[in-house]
């Protein structure tokens, strides 16, 4: 069936919808490509990996644990190189 979701581990669940078709995460909403054919799908999500910045916060919650959810998103981003820093 569907793996558990690449950036929170939640549950993924496929769409009901005729079309198009693709698998999401109960927990962040994070979603499949649409499809026009549900094994597709499956297999897109199935094969998913985290994004750079998703792998750098993960690191950094490991690492310094006790920051804010704010502070998390702006190191993140940051080790991503992904931060537009304003002056």
């Amino acid at each position: 069936m569907n793996k558990p979701c690449p950036f929170c581990g939640g549950k993924a669940r496929k769409t009901k919808n005729p079309y198009p078709h693709y698998v999401y995460c109960v927990k962040c909403g994070a979603s499949s490509d649409a499809w026009k054919d549900m094994k597709d799908s499956i297999a897109a999500w199935n094969t998913r990996k985290p994004t750079n910045a998703l792998v750098a916060a993960l690191r950094i919650i490991a690492k310094i644990g006790g920051m804010n959810e704010r502070d998390v998103a702006l190191e993140a981003l940051r080790a991503a190189g992904e931060l537009e820093e304003t002056k």
